[in-house]
């Protein structure tokens, strides 16, 4: 399915971020840790960038959770003591690669959502390098699948809506399945029914991205959705 492939695809995206984190903090020690020289963390940060299509901005936040370095100038010195990701850099449960839901960025079009790595010195905790990940930049990407009147979503497990292409028109239907079905365990999942109130009948599916909270759903008119179903059996008929 549709959901399936994307989730797929994103998959690879926020691997790529991952790489280039774990390739950022192993540098750190050399760069003297988040208060280093500026002008050395600045080349390093925004080499790592450099191409990085899906990634706004990166960042080095301290022990005390303030932004002592970022390719976005506006946000240094900044606070992220109540972020998710300064609040479990001392956890031995967290995972290695930690996130936020996401959130309106100021800076940047659409939604970002932050996935960060922790910088280690010495087997202590010295802060995390932050890549700020962008719902949007996939926006044109999403909208070169034809869905024929359907829709793909990017949502995240807080309720989040990320990215819609294309936009709905109309009030969305208040009790969105999907989630309720992926909080209750499921991973991926079908469902058939309209996106928003007196919309068309839809057939969805959705599949999640590891462990990262995130949800792609995709939605196909049901004359769509059977035709490619139909060429499926077919094609399976005659191998």
């Amino acid at each position: 399915s549709y959901s399936t492939i994307l989730s797929a695809h994103l998959d690879r995206v926020v691997s790529a971020i991952e790489s280039r984190l774990s390739q950022i903090s192993v540098q750190s020690d050399r760069l003297g840790g988040p208060r280093g020289d500026d002008v050395r963390w600045q080349g390093v940060l925004e080499a790592a960038r450099s191409g990085a299509n899906t990634v706004v901005s990166l960042s080095v936040i301290d022990s005390e959770g303030v932004i002592r370095q970022s390719t976005l100038a506006p946000i240094v010195g900044a606070s992220r003591r109540d972020g998710a990701i300064y609040q479990s850099l001392s956890a031995s449960t967290s995972p290695e690669i930690l996130s936020e839901p996401p959130f309106a960025s100021e800076f940047h079009d659409g939604m970002i959502m932050p996935f960060a790595r922790r910088l280690v010195s010495n087997g202590r905790v010295v802060g995390a390098v932050v890549a700020a990940f962008s719902a949007e930049s996939l926006r044109e990407f999403y909208g070169s699948i034809d869905t024929e009147g359907g829709q793909i979503r990017l949502l995240h497990e807080s309720g989040v809506s990320l990215l819609e292409e294309p936009r709905i028109i109309g009030e969305r239907i208040s009790d969105d399945p999907i989630l309720e079905s992926y909080n209750a365990g499921r991973t991926s999942g079908v469902f058939v029914g309209p996106l928003s109130d007196g919309g068309p009948i839809m057939i969805t599916s959705y599949a999640s991205v590891r462990h990262t909270g995130l949800i792609i759903a995709t939605s196909l008119s049901e004359e769509q959705a059977l035709t490619a179903w139909r060429q499926e059996v077919l094609v399976g008929g005659l191998i």
